[in-house]
């Protein structure tokens, strides 16, 4: 899919250089709207020259949405030693993601907020960002209804996947923990060190087992698109997907009660 997007500048070698202003309007072009709650996971590496790098990229995501918007990139810490006998310590302030060049510049940038939580913590800017971010906190596991993830869904909002496949989709931990099919999180709870500036406490956590084997989010495709949940865009010079994150949702579950069935 290309998308001609009007005064992009083209350095010497004929290659597109992306601006801020630039990829806003091809956010627009794509379906990206003033008012959006927008979930956004990324690779950026294939997106080509972009004046002002990943910062620019965040600029341009909250310029699309306007001011009456909220974006929400995972911040994610958790890893695989983390376990029971190993639980994590997270600082709300200094603890980086692994989640890539993207959420990481937008985590050490003015104006976020980033919620609580010892793996799977999510910074967001914009008119709900405190509030959609508000009580991660009190999560039991990591993406249950007071996970930011969760709330996207819930709340009619847009997931956008840059340079990225369907397997990205972090969504479908929410129905895992749920159905229990596969349950993804440890029987115990973690004991972990929270940190939020001069606050320090322990709390205990539900978190994920990494050996879990997961199901293949490649599945989930003819699910999404039997539901029209699911479009291919094109950001900077990399594919992605835009997705209805409700109905994104729906098709999960849908899914996975499907195979819960054939299972049993």
């Amino acid at each position: 899919m290309n998308v001609e997007i009007k005064n992009s500048p083209v350095a010497a070698d004929g290659r597109t250089c992306w601006t801020a202003e630039t990829l806003t309007e091809q956010l627009i072009s794509f379906g990206v709207a003033r008012g959006d709650l927008l979930m956004v996971h990324s690779a950026i590496r294939g997106c080509g020259r972009i004046e002002g790098g990943a910062e620019a990229i965040v600029h341009a995501l909250v310029d699309a949405i306007g001011p009456a918007g909220t974006v929400v990139f995972p911040t994610f810490t958790g890893v695989r030693e983390n376990h029971p006998d190993t639980p994590p310590v997270f600082d709300r302030r200094q603890t980086p993601c692994w989640t890539g060049a993207l959420p990481e510049t937008a985590r050490k940038l003015p104006g976020g907020v980033r919620s609580f939580h010892p793996t799977h913590s999510c910074v967001a800017f914009g008119g709900d960002a405190a509030d959609i971010t508000a009580d991660h906190y009190n999560s039991v596991t990591p993406i249950d209804s007071h996970s930011p993830i969760y709330k996207v869904a819930q709340r009619g909002g847009k997931i956008l996947i840059i340079g990225l496949d369907l397997k990205c989709l972090t969504l479908a931990h929410h129905v895992e923990e749920l159905l229990k099919h596969p349950d993804p999180c440890f029987a115990q709870p973690c004991l972990c060190l929270m940190i939020d500036g001069s606050h320090r406490e322990q709390k205990e956590y539900y978190l994920h087992d990494w050996d879990v084997k997961a199901v293949d989010y490649e599945l989930f495709r003819p699910f999404l698109e039997k539901r029209s949940a699911v479009k291919p865009i094109q950001f900077g010079d990399s594919a992605g997907w835009l997705l209805d994150a409700a109905k994104t949702l729906d098709a999960i579950t849908e899914a996975y009660k499907q195979w819960v069935v054939r299972a049993t």
